[in-house]
């Protein structure tokens, strides 16, 4: 018998899930169900960065989430496919006034504290400050690249 999972949504987090789904249950038939496809969706236009918040969930399941999700961009931001699949990497500031770092800090590259001579200009307002490197995904390439890629007319029906 096979297993029928349905996944709602075909933004990134609906194709994400799907091909997780997919990649984990390989005889299992996915179905997407969704009102909109790829550039009619709000993830085709819009970007993210990945800092990986994870409140409400136990600390160990958001680390391993953290953990996955930077394994899977960083290495596709170093790859071949990095302009195809629209994540690459991108370098930038984080601003607070809590003395302990985030959660999500542990998982960046190249994490440091905000280098004295910036001080003056972002510190007014703020306490503390680090500068990281993360992925940036461009959600107009890598919907169609997760889609192209992962998503075949033999594993994964559509329903809009």
């Amino acid at each position: 018998m096979v297993l029928k999972i349905a996944v709602i949504g075909a933004g990134i987090i609906g194709l994400s899930s799907a091909v997780a789904v997919q990649n984990r249950l390989q005889d299992a038939s996915v179905t997407i169900i969704a009102d909109r496809l790829t550039r009619h969706t709000t993830s085709h236009g819009s970007g993210g960065l990945f800092v990986p918040e994870a409140e409400g969930i136990p600390e160990a399941l958001g680390n391993r989430w953290g953990k996955d999700g930077a394994e899977h961009f960083f290495d596709l931001a170093t790859s071949s496919e990095s302009a195809s699949s629209g994540v690459s990497l991108v370098s930038g500031l984080e601003l607070h006034n809590g003395e302990k770092l985030p959660p999500w800090a542990n998982f960046m590259i190249n994490l440091q504290d905000i280098p004295q001579e910036l001080k003056p200009y972002f510190l007014k307002y703020y306490k503390y400050g680090h500068m990281f490197t993360t992925a940036i995904i461009e959600g107009n390439k890598y919907l169609p690249w997760l889609t192209n890629r992962y998503i075949t007319p033999y594993t994964v029906s559509l329903c809009t």
